[in-house]
């Protein structure tokens, strides 16, 4: 069950299904297939008939416990497997980012460092509201607005804090995998 604080739109669910799409994966049709999505044309999500009927996974609550952000997201999407693959996606998506937005921070280009930081801020909205999204909203009007050195300082911190981020969700998706291999 999703968050009452946060509920994904239907944009959302078709953009989710798109990126799966091109990395070959079916838990995305499978989420939309079988989520609240009742906007989404049938035709437009058809499950794995494979996967469809499996009983949902039994979940590891340390993992979650360690990782709230992983938890929601697999509320989300409805199983572990799909939650992990947008973790991986998020992961590779966001190095690139901080490569460049440590070429941005080095040549104090703060118009690049915004236009990084924006995309940062948006993949980071799928794990639900956190304290990385609000503090990245906050350093993004500031980036538009003051540009001062100030500004890049924060943005280092900011960077720090998402690197943090980064390394709870693969150790959480990590810890789950391995607990279904243990199980198996």
């Amino acid at each position: 069950m999703t968050s009452d604080r946060w509920k994904p739109s239907p944009y959302f669910a078709q953009t989710l299904a798109e990126a799966f799409a091109h990395r070959g994966a079916t838990q995305a049709n499978e989420a939309i297939a079988h989520g609240q999505y009742p906007d989404r044309a049938p035709s437009a999500a058809i499950p794995d008939p494979t996967t469809a009927s499996a009983a949902p996974e039994p979940t590891d609550n340390r993992a979650h416990d360690a990782c709230p952000e992983l938890s929601a997201l697999i509320d989300l999407l409805g199983t572990a497997e799909a939650a992990h693959d947008v973790v991986v996606l998020l992961i590779e998506v966001t190095t690139e980012d901080i490569a460049d937005l440590d070429c941005s921070i080095k040549s104090c280009d703060f118009d690049r460092a915004a236009l990084r930081l924006h995309r940062i801020v948006g993949g980071y909205q799928i794990l639900g509201p956190s304290s990385l999204v609000e503090d990245g909203r906050a350093l993004l009007v500031e980036l538009r607005t003051l540009r001062s050195g100030a500004t890049l300082s924060r943005l280092c911190r900011f960077r720090d804090h998402l690197i943090s981020m980064m390394q709870r969700l693969e150790n959480a998706v990590a810890a789950q995998r391995t607990e279904r291999l243990l199980r198996a």
